[in-house]
């Protein structure tokens, strides 16, 4: 690592030495292998890390001891570097798709107590915690957007695997993944702009409409909901 990076991770508060910055970074990394959430609390953590110690979160694959990547490979051996990077993107794309305010820490969001947290805050985490529920990493990357969704049969995609065609499971599996994606970024997009008030730009009219298809809409999914319990019932 070079001189000018070993001074600024020198450099770091007091209350978070490089030997403890380097073992919470390491076990966020070993827990990270076990689950989803984890893998955002750790991407999360590679920007605090950056910040923590005032090196940023630059130096990218082939930039041997530079910047962040240098200083995990000289301290947390444990950590593969491209690992660690993608689940960063992860987060941020986290961030981006439901709009978490760049003055807010996600790392301290995803793992402050309640109580320590704003009613702001709370609310912020608790629309992450409903985004990623019941969802694969694999997922969360096509919800937002890291990862392009896989193409249907019959979506225009000629090079869309044949072996679909003789797989209804893996059909209906994509099929499945297309519509929670697609209900999930909807809802979110659409709680947004209700909680921040941008709906009321839509004037009486508009507002009576939305309200009234949102009435619809809720009932409708109540019927299929009832429905849905009933047929899967012994």
């Amino acid at each position: 690592m070079s001189k000018a990076i070993s001074k600024r991770a020198a450099a770091a508060p007091a209350a978070v030495s490089t030997k403890q910055a380097a073992e919470t970074f390491t076990r966020l990394y070993m827990e990270a292998v076990a689950g989803t959430r984890s893998h955002l609390v750790f991407g999360a953590a590679y920007e605090w890390l950056g910040k923590v110690l005032d090196i940023g979160s630059y130096g990218g694959a082939s930039a041997k001891g530079e910047g962040l990547k240098g200083w995990i490979e000289e301290n947390c051996p444990k950590v593969n570097y491209k690992t660690a990077h993608k689940w960063y993107t992860l987060a941020k794309g986290i961030e981006k798709e439901l709009g978490v305010p760049k003055s807010t820490s996600l790392y301290r969001l995803l793992t402050a107590k309640p109580h320590e947290l704003t009613p702001r805050e709370q609310k912020i985490r608790r629309e992450i915690d409903d985004a990623i529920e019941g969802k694969s990493a694999h997922q969360l990357e096509i919800f937002t957007g890291i990862r392009k969704e896989p193409k249907l049969l019959g979506d225009g995609n000629q090079n869309a695997k044949k072996d679909l065609t003789d797989d209804p499971e893996a059909h209906l599996a994509n099929a499945k993944l297309r519509v929670e994606m697609d209900a999930s970024k909807a809802v979110a997009k659409l709680g947004k702009l209700v909680d921040n008030n941008s709906v009321a730009f839509l004037g009486l009219k508009g507002l009576r409409i939305l309200a009234d298809e949102l009435d619809r809409l809720s009932k409708r999914t109540r019927e299929i909901l009832a429905e849905t319990a009933k047929g899967a019932q012994p």
